[in-house]
Parts: structure tokens; C-alpha cells; sequence
């Protein structure tokens, strides 16, 4: 009890059976009432001056049920002492009042009014637990300790722990509380606190007044007398004898239904010395037995039917939802495989304008042989072709995995060979454009250039001296035959180059000697040439002769 009820060990052995009644709670949707046991705490760390109650309700397993328990307690307790079948009056509270609660039947010196010691509650309480097994060093309050640890374990609310146990009572618990915490109680009985019903099969079946009669069978007796003293002296009042009877009473069915249960549920309990009683051996309670049996066996919960109508729709909605993910998971899916095409396309795209590319060389190749004959060829044609070039050979990369063209012109071909192939497929631009390959062959061009011999050729940037850069513009020494024989000044005389028609060549070509001034005047001021001739070499860095390279030579 002191587990269920949360109580602290001296609230058990230090009370009496007088501080004990009951009382019956039944909700609207409750099939069956729930009984609930009171015990008024007399003395204790938190009953100072304060009416305190220990409760508990009969629970749905017989074999953890607190008033059950207290039952077959007391059953096999009456048997042994006798007590109570000698008392003449309950009207006179001091023939019964200070009877305690807890006795030791071993050591008894024939006072049942007298407190057990905190000893002998500890030592009791000891043994049994070294014999279950249970490692504390929380004797005496063992039960407390327990109820509000397995509370918490159940999900039970810590404010409704507080007030089953009685820790510091607030002044609404003291003057206005019914101090039935239901919730809890419900809880700490195996039953749901939220949502549920009690719902306890036991309790359907009534044992007969044949078994009632045979079970502390001098609470009828004492009951009649009560009653008729109450008759004859209404102002005499005894409410504690009355609550405690009924008590009783109420203890007689819960004796013989857990009896029942456990012998249904739990039958090797059979052979325990309280089962070995009289009434226990009899046909009567054979009987009863059976009957018990059999409304287990159909007994149904409504919180289970409850569960099994309400359990369909839901499984229906899981289902339903476990479908949608599935769609949802399926449809994300196909996002990411088209995310992930996407990018190949991409890659393919830029494959295919490499191609294209290429494809565009082709088809300019084509123009220029078209072009063949005409005295005056555009010079940005020429120009158009080394961009192409250089954009091909810029976007090639070894990860793009493109094959070279095979047997293909190339741009950079048709400008160092004036003379166009003889025979070529018929290939429109249209074709080029809309096929991602190219022409695989076409024949190698072998008559001459249609281009001056040196067109493209870049002024080095490697000089070291003055007489270097004269070399290469007169094609002597390491410069001997470049770009043509003479160097580029017999390119610039010959007649034969596109300079005279072509602007865009000759400012190209101005920047590059002009660079190469910038090159020369920097080396002279960093070899402290005088300022006139530096000055005297920007005035010559549009036209450079043997005359001027020699003018610039160091006084």
C-alpha cells in the first residue's frame, strides 16, 4: 500500500484499523465504479496539525492490487487472532478504536493496541526484499521511495505526485481539496489516465452470500448491532464504526474475486498458506471459480473494442499516407534524374558547338576557295580565320573527350597554303550546322597559297641587343629566311603582301615595333643614354631603317 499510495512507512504501522473506509467513484463513461481506499494519516513528517489521506484503488492485476492485498491481510490476520468475534458493541469506540493496523502475530503479547517498532517494520521489510531480490537501503520507506519512481516512470504528472504523496500541501489541498487525486489514482491502479475507462472483469461477478457469510463473519453481526443501536439512539452518532463496517463489507467481495482471479490467472498461487483457509477448500468457491473463468475468458475491454473500431481508419490513413510518400519520393526522383540530364545535355551542347566549331572552319575553308581568283581578297576573312583558330585551340580541352578531326582543314592549314583542295564534297552550311560531325575526309590542298609567303608572322620578343632586332628585320643571323628570305623588310618591298590594303594589319604591326622601342628606350635609360636620343627614338617608332638603328647607337 505504501507504494500505490506513496506513504512513508510509519504512516503503515502506526495507524489503525479505524483510520480505514472506502470509497466508490464512477464516471459517466466508466462500465464499472472504481473503489478507492482511504486511510487517515494520524502522525507523520507532514501531518502537523493537517488532515492527510493515503489512497489507493483496487488495481487491475489481483496479484498488485493494494486493497486486495489489505484484504487477504486482514482474512488471514482475523484467523489466527480472533479478534473483533469478542467485541459485543462497535457503538463503544473504545472496545475497537486503537487497534492497530499492523501486528506481530509472532511476538504478540495479546495487545493489538500496541505501535510495532521501527525495527521491526524495517527488519520485516528487509527480508523480503533480500528474498526478492531488491537492493535498497530505503527499509522503512521503501514503498514511497518505489510509487514515486515507477509514477514517473508511467508518465505521470510530477504536481500529481505531490499530491498523492502529501508533500508540502498547498492551502487549497488543506481546506477545499476532495483529496481524491483521480488521475493518478486511476494511473497508479493500471489503468489509463487520459482516454481510458475502468473497465475491471473481476469485479462483474458477485460471489454468492453463501461464500460472503464465511468470510470475516463477524462484520454481519457487528453491522446489525450498529444499525440497531443507530435506530434506537438517533442522536448518537458513530460515524467511524459505520465507515469502517462498510469498509469490511466491501473488503468480503474484494477477498473473494481476487481470490478467484488468482486462482484463474495465477493458479500455482494455489499452494500458498492463505488459499489453505476453509473457504478456499470449498465447493462453493469451486464454483465460483469456475464461474470467474469463464467471464475472463469473454470479458472484452471497451478501451480494446475502442482501439480495434478506431484502429481500421487509422491503419486506412497510414496506408493512404505511405502511398503518398511514395509518389512524393517517386516525383523527386524524376526531378533529380531530369536535373541530372539536364547537365549531361549541357556537357552535350557544349560538345556540339566544338563540333560546330569545327564545322564552321570547314564551311570557311570553302568560302576561301570560292574566294580564288579574285585580285582583291578581304583581309578579314584572314583575320576571322586565326579567330576561329585560336578559339578552337582555347575550348579543346582533354575532358571534353571530342576526337580530333581526321584529314580536316583547319584554319591555321589554309593560311600557310594559297591553293585551295581540287575536289570537294558538297557540303552546305545548313548541313554543317544541323549535324554535330563534321565531314570525316577531305583532300589535303597541295597548290600554292592564295595568301603572301610570311602573312602572320610576329616581330620576336626575345631580343637581347639592337643589332638583334636589325637581324630580324633584315633576316640576317638566327633571323636568316624569317619569315621570307630578306627579312621583313624584303616582305614589306616585295609587293606581294596585303599591308598596303589592309589597316587593321598595319596598326598591329606599328604596335609591335612600337613595343619593341618601348623595350629599347627603357635599356637605354637604364644604361644612362642621353635624353635627345631617347626622344629621337620615339620619333622613329613608326619606321625603322638601317639608317635610324644606327642614328640610335650610343655617342
Amino acid at each position: 500500500m505504501t507504494t500505490f499510495a506513496i506513504l512513508r512507512g510509519e504512516s503503515m504501522f502506526k495507524a489503525e484499523l479505524s483510520d480505514l473506509y472506502g470509497v466508490q467513484v464512477q464516471t459517466p463513461d466508466d462500465p464499472h465504479p472504481i473503489y478507492v481506499m482511504m486511510m487517515q494519516i494520524s502522525t507523520g513528517k507532514t501531518n502537523q496539525d493537517l488532515k492527510l489521506f493515503g489512497r489507493a484503488a483496487r488495481h487491475k492485476n489481483p496479484l498488485l492490487g493494494p486493497v486486495g492485498a489489505l484484504a487477504f491481510y486482514l482474512l488471514y490476520r482475523f484467523s489466527q487472532t480472533g479478534e473483533f468475534e469478542s467485541i459485543d458493541d462497535f457503538a463503544k469506540n473504545d472496545s475497537w478504536f486503537d487497534t492497530k493496523l499492523l501486528v506481530d502475530l509472532q511476538q504478540r503479547t495479546n495487545d493489538l493496541n500496541r505501535v510495532i517498532s521501527d525495527k521491526t517494520y524495517s527488519d520485516a521489510v528487509k527480508k523480503i526484499c533480500k528474498q526478492l531480490g531488491i537492493p535498497t537501503q530505503h527499509y522503512v520507506h521503501l514503498g514511497r521511495v518505489l510509487g514515486s519512481v515507477l509514477a514517473e516512470a508511467d508518465g505521470d504528472d510530477n504536481e500529481l505526485i505531490r499530491i498523492l504523496g502529501n508533500w508540502d500541501p498547498k492551502i487549497q489541498e488543506k481546506a477545499y481539496s476532495s483529496k481524491l487525486p483521480m488521475k493518478i489514482i486511476r494511473s497508479r491502479a493500471g489503468f489509463r489516465s487520459n482516454g481510458g475507462v475502468h473497465y475491471n472483469a473481476r469485479t462483474i461477478v458477485q460471489p454468492p452470500n453463501e461464500l460472503l457469510s464465511q468470510v470475516f463473519p463477524w462484520v454481519d453481526r457487528a453491522t446489525q448491532e450498529l444499525n440497531a443501536f443507530l435506530q434506537s439512539s438517533p442522536a448518537e452518532a458513530r460515524p467511524t464504526a459505520a465507515v469502517f463496517l462498510d469498509f469490511m463489507m466491501k473488503l468480503k467481495v474484494v477477498v473473494l474475486q481476487d481470490a478467484a482471479a488468482t486462482m484463474v490467472l495465477h493458479p500455482e498461487r494455489s499452494v500458498h498458506q492463505l488459499f489453505q483457509l476453509d473457504v478456499f477448500k470449498s465447493d462453493c468457491f469451486k464454483a465460483y471459480v469456475e464461474q470467474m473463468r469463464q467471464q475472463l475468458a469473454v470479458a472484452e475491454d471497451p478501451s480494446d473494442v475502442t482501439l480495434q473500431a478506431v484502429i481500421p481508419p487509422v491503419v486506412d490513413r497510414l496506408n493512404v499516407l505511405s502511398q503518398q510518400g511514395e509518389q512524393n519520393c517517386q516525383a523527386t526522383n524524376e526531378v533529380s534524374n531530369q536535373i541530372r540530364t539536364g547537365f549531361d545535355s549541357v556537357h552535350v551542347g557544349h560538345d556540339l558547338i566544338l563540333q560546330s566549331i569545327r564545322s564552321l572552319a570547314l564551311l570557311i575553308n570553302q568560302i576561301l576557295q570560292l574566294l580564288q581568283g579574285t585580285e582583291k581578297r578581304s583581309t578579314a576573312i584572314m583575320i576571322g580565320l586565326n579567330a576561329a583558330s585560336d578559339y578552337i585551340q582555347r575550348t579543346e580541352h582533354p575532358s571534353h573527350c571530342l576526337p580530333p578531326l581526321n584529314n580536316a582543314v583547319s584554319p591555321q592549314h589554309i593560311i600557310n597554303n594559297s591553293n585551295p583542295p581540287s575536289q570537294l564534297p558538297a557540303v552546305s552550311p545548313q548541313h554543317i550546322i544541323n549535324n554535330s560531325n563534321p565531314p570525316s575526309q577531305l583532300p589535303r590542298p597541295n597548290e600554292p597559297s592564295i595568301l603572301p609567303q610570311g602573312f602572320g608572322h610576329k616581330l620576336s620578343y626575345s631580343h637581347n641587343s639592337i643589332k638583334d632586332l636589325y637581324n630580324e628585320w633584315y633576316g640576317l643571323d638566327r633571323f636568316k629566311d624569317v619569315p621570307v628570305a630578306g627579312g621583313i623588310q624584303a616582305m614589306d618591298n616585295s609587293g606581294r603582301t596585303l599591308l598596303e590594303v589592309s589597316e587593321e594589319f598595319e596598326e598591329a604591326f606599328a604596335k609591335h615595333c612600337k613595343k619593341k622601342i618601348s623595350n629599347l628606350v627603357e635599356w637605354l635609360d637604364s644604361n644612362s643614354y642621353r635624353r635627345p636620343k631617347k626622344r629621337q627614338a620615339r620619333e622613329l617608332g613608326g619606321s625603322i631603317s638601317e639608317n635610324n638603328l644606327v642614328a640610335l647607337q650610343p655617342t
